[in-house]
C-alpha cells in the first residue's frame, strides 16, 4: 500500500509528563489509528519545548486532517492517558500538518532503497554543482534524508561551501 499521505500531529503542552524516550509507540484506543509518537523535548531536538509530535500515514491520515483542535484532544488523549495517568494536562497547542495536501511538497520526499551507500547522498549533492549554482535539498543530506530539516541542512552546506570555497564547511550528513 503506499502512502498517500503522510499527516504530523504536533501536540504542546504546559508540561512534561512522559520520559525521555525519542520514540515511543502506543497502541490506539481505537482501531486503524496513529501509534508512533515523537518526544521533541529531548537533547538534540528541542529541549524545554514540551512537545510531542504523532506520525500518521494512509489509510488513517486523510480522515484527521481538517479537524479542530478539541477533536484531536478527544482523539488521541485517551490514548496519552492509558500509558501516562489520568492527570495528565491536554495540549495548549495542537497543529496538524498533511503532506499531500500541501502545497510546498504536494507529497514529494525521497524515499531511498536499502542499497544506497554514502558515495549517493554525495553524488546526489554534487549534481549540477558549477560556480552559479548549487544543489540543496533533503535527499542529499543522509544523517536526515526525508525530512525538511535535511533540506535546511543542504541548503546550509551549500551556502557556505559557495561562499567559502569549502572552507570551514562541515556538513551535516
Amino acid at each position: 500500500h503506499i502512502a498517500t499521505d503522510y499527516a504530523r500531529l504536533y501536540f504542546v503542552f504546559p508540561e512534561k509528563f512522559w520520559t525521555n524516550w525519542q520514540f515511543f509507540n502506543i497502541a490506539p484506543y481505537q482501531n486503524n489509528r496513529c501509534s508512533t509518537w515523537q518526544n521533541l523535548d529531548v537533547a538534540g531536538f528541542y529541549p524545554g519545548s514540551k512537545t510531542m509530535f504523532l506520525t500518521c500515514t494512509s489509510p488513517n491520515a486523510e480522515p484527521l486532517l481538517g479537524l479542530s483542535d478539541q477533536q484531536y484532544i478527544d482523539m488521541f488523549m485517551p490514548d496519552l492517558r492509558k500509558v501516562f495517568g489520568d492527570d495528565i494536562p491536554d495540549p495548549v497547542v495542537v497543529k496538524a500538518f498533511g503532506w499531500a495536501g500541501n502545497d510546498a511538497t504536494r507529497g514529494g520526499y525521497s524515499a531511498i532503497s536499502p542499497t544506497v551507500k554514502p558515495s549517493d547522498f554525495e553524488a546526489v549533492a554534487a549534481w549540477g554543482n558549477d560556480k552559479d549554482f548549487y544543489y540543496a535539498g533533503e535527499a542529499s543530506c543522509q544523517a536526515l534524508w526525508g525530512y525538511v530539516h535535511g533540506a535546511a541542512e543542504s541548503a546550509r552546506y551549500q551556502y557556505c561551501v559557495h561562499k567559502n570555497d569549502g572552507t570551514d564547511c562541515k556538513a551535516d550528513n
